[in-house]
């Protein structure tokens, strides 16, 4: 760092000012407008690929369609109705704060 070698110097500041315009321009700017003009096209698969490719899921399996376990409740015969147990928590917690 001290020495007064200036190859390496430029060497240096070429590489930080082109890693910095690749990840103002590139990555923040052109990769988002680009997907955004694609839209469903930014996906697009070829049908012999996807054939190849194994099918993986970050969700797990899929559903099946069928009658549901027992321990799941539908609106109906739930006494309060298809609320989600957070909003049911934070109603709870507002009127405690109310008062």
């Amino acid at each position: 760092m001290l020495e007064d070698n200036r190859i390496i110097k430029m060497f240096g500041a070429g590489l930080g000012l082109a890693f910095l315009i690749e990840a103002t321009l590139v990555r923040m700017l052109l990769v988002p407008a680009t997907m955004e003009l694609l839209g469903k096209w930014n996906w697009w698969l070829p049908k012999w690929l996807e054939a190849i490719l194994p099918e993986l899921s970050v969700e797990g399996p899929k559903k099946k369609s069928g009658p549901q376990p027992r321990y799941v409740r539908d609106a109906e015969t739930s006494p309060l109705g298809d609320l989600p147990a957070f909003h049911r928590e934070l109603d709870r917690m507002r009127e405690t704060a109310d008062v």
